[in-house]
């Protein structure tokens, strides 16, 4: 049965971290708050199967997304598709829909190609979240997902 796993819910210990710090803000006048933000999903520890997704960031209420980057620290076999998406199912592919997690030191960024790429980007007015799933197993993949974002301040 498909099923969604909540990698936000998870620990260091079992496959998920959060913990790095922003990058600086835009050092110029303007809109100073445009971020990466960066999380290391460690399938080794939770294994992801080709019917099921992981929810691995929330995107908070008016937020501007640019794009996303996936770089494949440790690679898997099984997994040659990875797909980044911002719908709650397998194999959404709004973001990345090209990655492969079978080839380390990779780094896939959205393509024009890709749904959100087309946009430019993406506006979460009531904020969102994005998932990762697979064309198979994932169990040895360690993958390194940023997103960049800029926070909006609506009147």
């Amino acid at each position: 049965m498909a099923a969604l796993v909540d990698y936000t819910a998870l620990l260091p210990a079992t496959g998920f971290t959060d913990t790095f710090p922003d990058s600086a803000n835009t050092p110029y006048s303007g809109v100073a708050k445009d971020y990466w933000r960066k999380v290391r999903l460690d399938f080794s520890k939770t294994n992801l199967t080709d019917a099921d997704w992981a929810k691995f960031m929330t995107i908070p209420a008016h937020t501007y997304v640019l794009e996303v980057m996936t770089y494949i620290v440790t690679i898997d076999t099984h997994a040659t598709t990875i797909y980044i998406g911002d719908a709650n199912a397998d194999h959404t592919a709004t973001w990345e829909a090209n990655a492969t997690a079978a080839v380390a030191d990779v780094v896939t960024i959205t393509l024009v190609a890709d749904t959100n790429g087309a946009t430019r980007g993406k506006y979460y007015h009531a904020g969102g979240a994005l998932y990762i799933s697979a064309n198979a197993l994932m169990d040895t993949a360690v993958i390194d997902i940023y997103v960049h974002c800029m926070n909006l301040d609506p009147l």
